[in-house]
């Protein structure tokens, strides 16, 4: 498990990097799936010769959805989508598992006249030998992509990767494994903020 962590203190920022992991875990990672899946999961979507695209779905609400200061809809980019439907057989749509609603992702489907629905484990798709490529607003699954081999589109630049609405201080991305939320990083994350409030206290009368 990977997270991308971002920081305007020089501090946490020396953290972070010396959490930093490297990007052959990723590759590492995807070759174990796609092991797994090879001996357990089926080698294609709807058949061998029927060529998919596979588009992401994502909660309603998502920092990564904003861009140019709104949040963006998957209806906002629908001549991109036909286009890229009409590229292939199938355009299967995977909703976000933790969002309720589907209403975003049922309104851009009804203009399609190509769409399939999945449930499946996401890894599971990534790993299917037909899948032409994956897109998608801003989901962490296009970056993904790239670790199984497919190709990936990205149909907005959500503003969080935008230097220009940045503090001039924020540090790069940084990949970090789940230990990122231990009580051994967070308790060096805030070293130099109790030695701060400690400074404090020895001010006070």
């Amino acid at each position: 498990l990977r997270f991308c962590a971002r920081t305007n203190d020089r501090a946490t920022a020396g953290v972070l990097a010396r959490l930093r992991i490297s990007d052959e875990h990723c590759w590492n990672d995807a070759a174990i799936l796609k092991g797994y899946f090879a001996r357990r999961g089926a080698q294609s979507l709807f058949g061998p010769r029927t060529g998919v695209g596979l588009f992401i779905g994502q909660s309603l609400l998502d920092l990564a959805l904003v861009t140019h200061g709104r949040l963006a809809r998957p209806t906002d980019v629908f001549d991109r989508v036909r286009a890229l439907a009409q590229s292939v057989d199938l355009l299967v749509i995977k909703p976000h598992p933790y969002e309720p609603s589907t209403s975003h992702l049922a309104e851009l489907a009804s203009g399609l006249s190509n769409v399939a629905w999945t449930g499946h484990n996401i890894y599971a798709l990534l790993c299917a030998k037909n899948l032409n490529f994956v897109c998608g607003l801003s989901s962490g699954t296009l970056e993904e992509a790239k670790y199984f081999l497919k190709s990936s589109e990205r149909l907005i630049e959500p503003d969080r990767n935008g230097r220009q609405v940045l503090p001039k201080a924020c540090s790069d991305w940084i990949p970090v494994p789940a230990a990122v939320a231990s009580i051994e990083a967070m308790t060096e994350i805030c070293r130099p903020f109790a030695n701060l409030k400690q400074a404090f206290r020895s001010l006070s009368p």
